[in-house]
């Protein structure tokens, strides 16, 4: 039967990948909890000579870490905005609502496309860096948020 080690090196390497997605580190230790929860749940059912279960932890907690950067209300990312404001209340409304539809257009994006435009555009990775993430080259990587912007744009452009 396969196991799962996690000692506090394992568990730090994770967290650091999660915060590259998620910008903080709470919601990247929420990530990795999950994940780990989830990997301890399937592990009976692991063969452990042709698993991974380092490899597909690591997978766990990146999908988890996208899972709460999209789980996020919108109005989290606008309140030190709106208490900062120096624009009219209609102008700082009328771009709230922009930011929230985009926000929702990016959640319906498909799920790869959406990955790499949030890595991409949001944490500020390359395409390499991307790459490495989701098991892809960087040509795909750029494919994948070529085609995000372009849906978005076409939403938008309506």
């Amino acid at each position: 039967m396969a196991t799962l080690d996690l000692d506090s090196t394992r568990w730090s390497a994770l967290v650091r990948q999660c915060i590259d997605v998620t910008g903080n580190r709470p919601d990247a230790e929420d990530a990795v909890q999950d994940a780990a929860l989830a990997v301890l749940r399937r592990l009976p059912a692991f063969d452990a000579a042709r698993t991974d279960v380092d490899a597909y932890l690591r997978t766990a907690a990146h999908h988890a870490a996208l899972r709460v950067v999209t789980r996020r209300p919108p109005e989290a990312e606008f309140a030190g905005e709106l208490a900062t404001a120096t624009a009219t209340l209609d102008e700082v409304v009328d771009e709230r609502a922009r930011w929230v539809e985009l926000l929702r257009a990016v959640t319906r994006l498909p799920s790869r496309q959406r990955e790499a435009v949030l890595l991409f555009d949001i944490a500020g990775l390359d395409g390499a860096q991307v790459g490495r993430r989701l098991g892809l080259q960087p040509n795909a990587v750029n494919q994948l948020v070529f085609r995000a912007r372009r849906s978005l744009r076409a939403k938008f452009a309506r």
